[in-house]
């Protein structure tokens, strides 16, 4: 959790037993706010909005963000009014932060100029995002390299399968961005199909698995374990399972990849013995209970539960 910046567990220690509090990290905390904001605004309670944050913002102030403050003087409806006693040391903030994020402008002006490149140097990418996160940026600072990320995540081999080298590079851009790819549930999504597909590739081009399929002792994929490998599909988990706490409950389409992505995660830590069928196939309903045509692929259906999703299922 130090590693990750959460803040510190709280132990509560009595004699017939111990509880552990793990709380979450403030930017994910932040984003689920604002999310609930949003929900209630939509809903036309601005008044439940306006004591949702002030609440939240009350309880502790080292998890004061730009983004709920705005929100909350939009709300107050007196931006206009630097006198208001209720929002002055909201405007102080703000005024605060944005003096400190000046040094970021250079930055995000090279990271824009990378990011329209034709000649995708890596390594440049990685230094920018990564010295902007160092400097407390925002997702919206990293925002432009979303769609250069994605577009190498979408790159195919011959086979038709992800590249292996494009994967290997996005999953840098996305290592640089650290917590503020959780912010955002499409980076997180896309981050988790990412070591996805890099546990998959590099479990299916390993010498030695070759060397047990061709000889079919081990016939399927992903069954053979790789300790070094599992850190992947361990993280994946982690960064889907954030895409689906952090997407609105509306977008039906998104929750459905998500639940199906997090399926394929749990089809290959079964075959690893890590994780259940009943587990694949709980991601997989649900999956189909946000979109009921979503496609399956095959490869990570568990052999006893193929029949079940035949008509949804592709290679």
């Amino acid at each position: 959790m130090k590693e990750n910046k959460n803040p510190n567990p709280q132990f509560d220690f009595c004699p017939a037993y111990f509880r552990v509090r793990l709380p979450g990290h403030p930017k994910y905390i932040v984003q689920s706010i604002r999310g609930r904001v949003d929900y209630l605004c939509a809903k036309g309670n601005e008044a439940e909005a306006v004591k949702l944050i002030e609440d939240f913002l009350a309880k502790d102030s080292s998890m004061w963000s730009e983004t709920l403050l705005t929100k909350l003087i939009e709300l107050l409806h007196v931006e206009d009014d630097e006198n208001d006693p209720k929002v002055a040391q909201y405007q102080a903030f703000l005024s605060e932060r944005k003096q400190k994020r000046i040094p970021l402008k250079g930055l995000k002006e090279q990271l824009a100029k990378w990011c329209e490149s034709k000649t995708l140097n890596i390594s440049t990418g990685v230094k920018l995002v990564t010295k902007l996160v160092e400097e407390d940026a925002t997702f919206d600072d990293v925002s432009c390299v979303k769609r250069k990320v994605f577009g190498l995540c979408g790159l195919k081999d011959a086979q038709g399968r992800p590249q292996l080298e494009a994967q290997q590079n996005a999953h840098k851009i996305f290592e640089a961005m650290g917590e503020v790819a959780l912010t955002d549930a499409s980076v997180s999504f896309q981050f988790a199909s990412c070591k996805f597909n890099l546990y998959v590739l590099n479990t299916q081009t390993d010498p030695e698995f070759k060397q047990r399929k061709a000889s079919s002792r081990e016939p399927k994929v992903g069954t053979r374990e790789r300790r070094d490998l599992f850190p992947l599909l361990r993280k994946a988990e982690d960064y889907v399972k954030t895409a689906i706490q952090i997407t609105s409950k509306d977008d039906k389409h998104h929750l459905a990849m998500e639940w199906r992505l997090l399926g394929y995660i749990h089809s290959q830590r079964c075959a690893i013995q890590r994780s259940t069928e009943k587990q694949v196939t709980d991601c997989y309903d649900k999956a189909r209970r946000y979109d009921p045509n979503i496609r399956i692929n095959s490869l990570f259906i568990p052999a006893g539960s193929r029949p079940r999703y035949a008509a949804n299922s592709r290679r």
